[in-house]
């Protein structure tokens, strides 16, 4: 006797389709504006590496483009930075 299968996404409640990191990223940064790879890694609870990673992928991809500049943070703090803007 054939047991059933279940090979399709729609009839199975245990597997759903998630938007990738790179989806996300790219949803969250609106148009025009500009953000930075520790502020990415930061809000989606991964390296800054990996951030930037995903970053300039984007940028290769014609999403955004990058800069090279210096920040400058709350505390008074400098460092140089490439910062990302979406396109």
């Amino acid at each position: 006797m054939k047991k059933r299968y279940t090979i399709t996404l729609e009839d199975d409640d245990e597997v759903f389709r998630t938007k990738t990191v790179k989806e996300l990223i790219l949803e969250n940064i609106p148009k025009g504006k500009t953000t930075i790879s520790s502020k990415v890694a930061k809000s989606f609870k991964i390296g800054r590496r990996k951030a930037l990673e995903y970053l300039t992928d984007m940028e290769d991809k014609g999403f955004l483009k990058s800069e090279r500049g210096v920040i400058k943070y709350k505390s008074g703090a400098k460092a140089r930075a490439r910062i990302f803007k979406r396109i």
